[in-house]
């Protein structure tokens, strides 16, 4: 997906009232809102950004306006790998899996929940995020990499439990907002 700045992982499908579907995605890939704020995925316009949070959250919601494009539950382009609906909590301890552009499919562990980072962007910007959790890789395998932000962070029975929000390639670890306080602040489900 290509935002107002730069590329990003598609995160997750979401729903307002079963009557307006949307993607999540980074926040930090958009930084501005409203119908001129386009959202493309393979050079094709899907969508706008409807709303964008850089507080407890770094998220976007792109309110899906072609219907053309259909957002899935398929992870890894199979049917046999979709994921749940429900949104739970990354747990310390908890196997934590991400897919992103970047890295693609990679796996840790949660280290920990409630803390918060600075994150910075290629452009200069820096944001608090007040509310992630922590996945631990290594540096030669990193949890994930620039590009990856926005994907979709998930349990390993395929629960949502957020999308990467920044990572540390020096140490392999990544930072995910949590997909319950997205879905909070944005007054969305998932479908």
């Amino acid at each position: 997906m290509t935002g107002l700045y730069g590329n990003m992982s598609v995160g997750y499908r979401a729903t307002k009232n079963n009557t307006t579907n949307y993607i999540i995605t980074a926040g930090h890939a958009f930084l501005a809102k409203g119908t001129s704020i386009k959202a493309y995925i393979n050079k094709v316009d899907v969508g706008y950004c409807a709303d964008y949070i850089m507080s407890h959250s770094d998220a976007a919601i792109v309110a899906i306006t072609n219907f053309n494009y259909t957002a899935t539950n398929i992870l890894n382009e199979s049917p046999a790998y979709s994921l749940s609906t429900l949104v739970t909590a990354a747990t310390s301890g908890a196997t934590i899996i991400k897919e992103g552009i970047a890295t693609h499919y990679t796996a840790g562990v949660c280290q920990s929940s409630g803390t918060g980072q600075s994150i910075s962007d290629s452009n200069g910007n820096t944001w608090y995020i007040s509310d992630l959790f922590t996945v631990d890789g290594t540096s030669s395998n990193p949890m994930a990499d620039k590009g990856d932000s926005g994907g979709i962070a998930y349990s390993i029975v395929r629960t949502t439990v957020g999308i990467a929000t920044a990572a540390s390639i020096s140490i392999g670890w990544a930072w995910f907002s949590k997909a319950s306080n997205i879905n909070s602040a944005f007054s969305v489900s998932r479908y």
